[in-house]
């Protein structure tokens, strides 16, 4: 019970301190934005390293049940430089350079398992692997874009 209780404390502290960092960085910006730039790469790093369950593809919105084992989802290790996840039936991982507004992922190592939803696992491979993304946290969503269009939603799940 003690050790599950300093894990929300501390998730709770990790939070909130990346909530009052864009708050800050949006009242610098302009308070009436609702997009987050942050020049402080420390700020952003700290907020990318978590987990997130990735919600949508492209125009594909990920449905929990398309995925009865679980949901594609992927952990960000600022530390390591590294990312590893699931797309709902394969295991992935590889490394990822990050600074204040750009995400390069590199090229995902994968299982290679046949499942049933196979569509939603090859497009989470190709929209992800070997890419660079302008990124921004919003409201507890990462979004991952490309020439402006939203490529990734990815929500914060720990």
């Amino acid at each position: 019970m003690k050790n599950y209780s300093l894990i929300i404390t501390v998730s709770l502290i990790l939070m909130v301190s990346c909530s009052t960092s864009k708050k800050q960085a949006e009242n610098k910006n302009n308070s009436k934005s609702t997009t987050v730039t942050v020049s402080n790469k420390d700020e952003a790093d700290q907020c990318l390293h978590d987990l997130w369950a990735i919600i949508q593809i492209g125009d594909k919105s990920i449905v929990k049940d398309d995925f009865p084992s679980e949901m594609p989802m992927f952990e960000v290790h600022l530390k390591e430089e590294s990312i590893r996840g699931t797309d709902g039936c394969n295991r992935f991982r590889g490394s990822f350079q990050a600074t204040a507004d750009s995400l390069t992922i590199g090229n995902l190592m994968s299982t290679q398992m046949a499942c049933t939803n196979m569509e939603i696992s090859k497009l989470i491979g190709k929209a992800l692997s070997g890419k660079t993304f302008a990124y921004r946290l919003e409201k507890g969503k990462l979004l991952l874009s490309q020439d402006d269009s939203v490529v990734v939603i990815a929500k914060h799940i720990d």
